[in-house]
């Protein structure tokens, strides 16, 4: 997910619905916020140099690629992140 916000360079929901909603900033949320914003930092650096990233065309009204160039940036690289163990969930099975 914290690909979709870096290619669609938006702001995270729980900002967007703390500010809407005029919520509290209580520890919980300053938590899950911290969280992603740590995820976001952990981005391969490879990702910015996807087509996706670099050519912004695919944002413009009515593209008929975008969901394929979006795709392509969001796994393209899974085969990379498959081989690395420590991306893995462990297996409670």
């Amino acid at each position: 997910m914290r690909l979709v916000y870096v290619l669609a360079q938006e702001t995270f929901l729980i900002e967007e619905l703390r500010t809407k909603l005029d919520l509290p900033s209580t520890s919980n949320w300053k938590k899950a916020l911290d969280e992603r914003i740590r995820k976001r930092e952990d981005i391969w650096e490879d990702f910015y140099i996807t087509e996706a990233m670099i050519n912004r065309t695919w944002t413009d009204t009515n593209q008929k690629l975008r969901h394929s160039v979006t795709s392509l940036a969001v796994h393209g690289y899974h085969h990379k992140i498959c081989r690395i163990q420590s991306f893995h969930e462990p297996d409670d099975n």
